[in-house]
């Protein structure tokens, strides 16, 4: 029979394993909203804050975005006139690797998958006040005939890993023409 120190130490780690899973659980659960406007909804995590919606911007003809720290963001790119692979070299090229002080570098890029959708990994590096290491990754979420672009770009100070909510964001998205 086991002595009663031994019955306790056995009970603490019981009670350690079932709080540790708890927690991590908790932890893990993100609460989400929806956004819902002319045609177009997604469900996105509550810790992202909406920023805007128009009809015009210099990467397709309407942008939904999402600002998730200082520096990250999550936008949704309407565009008619570039095949996924087409606006996503453009967007690397302009946004990310033409900067002023020539610093920008393009460290790697991998094919990418969420929810069934084909997309690219990006990293990227340049340097301004100090170093900017940013992950940017682009999904193609087009639906009815409605071609859209997901780019999420996460700069490593805002210490944030966008990939575990993606899947649920790309498989809430619902476009109607």
């Amino acid at each position: 029979m086991d002595s009663p120190p031994l019955v306790l130490r056995r009970l603490s780690l019981v009670f350690m394993l079932v709080f540790s899973l708890f927690t991590i659980a908790c932890a893990e659960r993100e609460d989400f909203a929806t956004y819902a406007h002319k045609g177009f909804s997604v469900e996105y995590p509550t810790s992202w804050k909406f920023k805007r919606d128009q009809d015009f911007s210099l990467d397709g003809s309407r942008e939904v975005i999402f600002d998730l720290g200082e520096v990250s963001f999550v936008a949704f790119y309407f565009n008619d006139r570039l095949t996924f692979s087409e606006f996503t070299k453009q967007y690397i090229d302009n946004v990310y690797l033409k900067d002023a002080t020539g610093s920008a570098k393009l460290i790697s890029q991998t094919p990418f998958d969420v929810a069934g959708r084909k997309g690219l990994d990006f990293q990227v590096t340049a340097k301004f006040i100090g170093t900017l290491n940013t992950r940017v990754i682009t999904v193609d979420v087009s639906q009815n005939g409605e071609s859209v672009f997901l780019v999420a770009a996460t700069a490593d100070e805002d210490g944030l890993d966008i990939q575990p909510l993606l899947k649920h964001v790309v498989s809430s998205i619902r476009i109607d023409k």
